[in-house]
């Protein structure tokens, strides 16, 4: 088996080291087109792979093996499935699926009063966090929570439930 860890931030860097400190498998990265190489209020995916000595390939080299999990993880490419020969694809998405698809999952259940958040862990499926969700993880959003500060609940808790259900992903125990 072979680990693809697509994406940006602390969330990617984390799980990087995670699955590199804890597992014996090839691992490479795939970074956003953003990616600068230096780490600010977020760490570099990029910096880390280079630190690291962990193999940074594009996309489409991916898409070539049978023996992958690919991990979207703040990733900026939509996946389209029917490319890859691993049917082993999925996204960590910042919210509590089905609710808030899509961008902007930091702001939205701040501004619509919501008193409780979480991360999905899901398969990637053709649609846009459509596919079936492998695991959650729910938490308190505090009354002086802004965008920011859910943000980075975000990161945390989706870190800790990537980490988790990082060998059933690998095992293929879904």
């Amino acid at each position: 088996m072979r680990l693809f860890i697509a994406g940006k931030n602390s969330i990617a860097v984390d799980v990087l080291n995670y699955a590199r400190i804890n597992f014996e498998f090839p691992i490479a990265v795939i970074l956003n087109k953003t990616e600068n190489f230096t780490n600010s209020f977020q760490k570099s995916l990029g910096f880390y792979a280079k630190l690291w000595k962990i193999p940074i390939v594009n996309l489409e080299e991916v898409y070539k093996y049978s023996d992958a999990l690919f991990i979207s993880l703040e990733f900026d490419q939509i996946i389209k499935p029917n490319l890859f020969k691993t049917s082993l694809l999925f996204n960590i998405h910042f919210s509590l699926l089905p609710a808030y698809k899509g961008m902007y999952t930091s702001a939205i259940p701040l501004l619509q009063g919501e008193r409780r958040s979480g991360v999905t862990l899901h398969v990637i499926d053709p649609g846009i966090d459509t596919g079936n969700i492998i695991a959650q993880k729910e938490f308190d959003i505090c009354e002086n929570d802004i965008s920011r500060s859910l943000y980075l609940k975000y990161i945390s808790i989706g870190t800790e439930l990537v980490n988790e259900n990082l060998i059933n992903l690998m095992n293929q125990k879904i």
